[in-house]
């Protein structure tokens, strides 16, 4: 039986070396059960390429596909309820810190996930420079768009801190946009607004002026504190990398989300759509954000034109956010492209999102149903 029930109190790294030694002697195979958020996929990406670091089979699942009950599999959970699997080993997000025994399962619950992880596995291996960034824009995808002023936890500006006394992260307070060469090509590729061409001139201050001045927002607002990458990467900041994964969590779901954090090659490729696909989230909001709402906007949703093999609904909230024309948490975004809608899985919570896997196909990230009505 794994982790027989001890009186002593156990630590992470205990209950986490635990897990591996029985691993070794008794299992065939280690699964990895995930959230299907960026911030669980990114620490079971981690956990996958450290467990097979130590010459451990390993597998890693979705929440929303179940599993089946075989012998000799050893099963990990990251943000899942610790009913899912029996004799396993829980990772969770909590308010808390703390190690529990519930039943035959251990549960480890972190006041912040990512944080807990890193520093659970660097007691066993090194975590390369590159993981840390994509670690930290996991963190940071949760508060966006950054004029929202929302405020990560005392654990996770800890872990940025640290990254930054570390050499790999530097902050500034311009505004730091992707391949911004020229002020006119920053104004147009604007990362936290996307910004309008309506609103864009030949001088970076006054389209700012005049984004402020359209959308009542503060200029002081616009530059806000960026997170530079200090090494030599194929992306400059942190909050343009944040943007990035959670496109790729839409586009790419699973199955290009985890093999991108295994092999960081296929996130720089990635990258490159993600770039390429700005002008054509930008064609699809303007006419959202100049003329608002409007016949678009359902009591549920809002449904946006767009192919969801090039474009996030959920970034395009973030963007809409940003621009006082939604609240996605209450409102979110769905794709219409071809008939059908496309509702991403994320907005879903696992239970519901087990149950509607199982009655409408999905693509990358992606619910396609006839109707979102049908399902939010």
């Amino acid at each position: 039986m794994f982790l027989p029930q001890t009186n002593r109190e156990m630590s992470d790294v205990e209950v986490f070396r635990n897990f591996l030694e029985d691993v070794k002697k008794h299992a065939k195979l280690a699964r990895v059960i995930t959230g299907f958020d960026a911030e669980s996929l990114t620490a079971g990406g981690l956990l996958f390429k450290v467990l097979r670091s130590m010459e451990l089979d390993v597998e890693v699942l979705p929440d929303y596909i179940t599993p089946g009950i075989e012998v000799g599999v050893k099963s990990l959970g990251l943000n899942i309820p610790h009913t899912e699997c029996d004799e396993c080993l829980v990772f969770q997000t909590s308010n808390v810190n703390q190690v529990a025994l519930v039943k035959h399962n251990y549960v480890v619950r972190y006041d912040s996930l990512i944080p807990g992880i890193i520093g659970l596995l660097s007691e066993f291996t090194s975590i390369n420079k590159e993981m840390k960034a994509v670690a930290a824009s996991a963190i940071h995808s949760k508060y966006l768009p950054r004029i929202r002023e929302l405020r990560p936890n005392e654990r996770e500006r800890e872990f940025i801190d640290k990254l930054c006394s570390e050499g790999l992260l530097e902050v500034t307070d311009v505004p730091t946009l992707p391949h911004s060469t020229t002020p006119i090509h920053a104004s147009v590729a604007g990362i936290d607004f996307y910004v309008p061409l309506s609103t864009v001139r030949e001088s970076l201050s006054e389209t700012l002026s005049i984004i402020a001045n359209t959308y009542r927002v503060q200029q002081e607002k616009l530059r806000l504190k960026t997170y530079l990458i200090r090494f030599s990467w194929f992306v400059r900041d942190l909050t343009t990398l944040a943007y990035f994964i959670i496109w790729l969590l839409d586009v790419k779901g699973f199955e290009g989300y985890l093999p991108s954090i295994v092999n960081m090659s296929y996130l720089r490729s990635h990258y490159l759509e993600f770039v390429g696909g700005i002008k054509d989230m930008k064609a699809c909001l303007d006419p959202v954000i100049s003329e608002g709402v409007g016949a678009l906007k359902t009591n549920k949703y809002l449904a946006v034109k767009g192919d969801p093999a090039k474009l996030s609904a959920t970034v395009m909230g973030k963007v809409l956010w940003g621009f006082n024309v939604i609240d996605p948490l209450k409102t979110p975004v769905v794709l219409e492209h071809g008939g059908r809608h496309y509702v991403p899985l994320a907005h879903f919570t696992q239970n519901v999102r087990r149950r509607l896997t199982g009655r409408y196909v999905v693509q990358g990230g992606y619910l396609v149903t006839p109707n979102a009505s049908d399902v939010l």
